[in-house]
């Protein structure tokens, strides 16, 4: 299986905000595949700022599908 999973969840960020937890496992940023944490950074750098981005996790066994409101870098 692919993604990336999360270590660490900052308070008050767009993922936190949205209801990421840590250990989730990314497996789809705004449609994309992701398969490694450099994907990962690349696809969150690149998202413009205040758009809603579907991000697919792996929480336990379930897949879930959350709308995350992109911040600004």
């Amino acid at each position: 299986m692919f993604g990336v999973r999360l270590d660490d969840i900052s308070p008050n960020y767009p993922a936190d905000m949205a209801g990421i937890k840590k250990g989730d496992i990314v497996i789809e940023f705004d449609g994309v595949p992701i398969r490694t944490p450099g994907e990962l950074s690349a696809r969150v750098k690149r998202a413009v700022p205040y758009n809603t981005i579907k991000v697919v996790v792996m929480r336990e066994s379930e897949k879930i599908e959350i709308p995350v409101k992109m911040g600004k870098l």
